[in-house]
């Protein structure tokens, strides 16, 4: 929770961030600020709790094309390219 002052008030605001975190990885890494990535920051003067699914539809459309299609991707330690899936779990 955070604020902002808009003139003479204190308006308090709520921000939910959704992190997104490769499980392939050893659980030290996987969780290290390195490998996570922010996807989307929802802030407004409440939680959003039941009307949360407008805000995760671009997400799951994304996963959803990543899970069928994939998306090429580079092993640099195998120095070959090949198509990535992803799975939301």
């Amino acid at each position: 929770m955070g604020s902002h002052r808009m003139g003479s008030t204190v308006v308090r605001i709520r921000v939910g961030p959704f992190i997104l975190t490769p499980y392939n990885l050893p659980p030290g890494m996987r969780m290290s600020l390195e490998y996570m990535f922010l996807t989307m920051v929802i802030s407004g003067p409440s939680n959003p709790k039941l009307r949360i699914d407008v805000y995760l539809e671009p997400l799951i459309e994304e996963l959803e094309n990543l899970w069928h299609v994939g998306v090429l991707a580079h092993d640099n330690a195998k120095k070959e390219t090949f198509t990535m899936h992803a799975a939301l779990m």
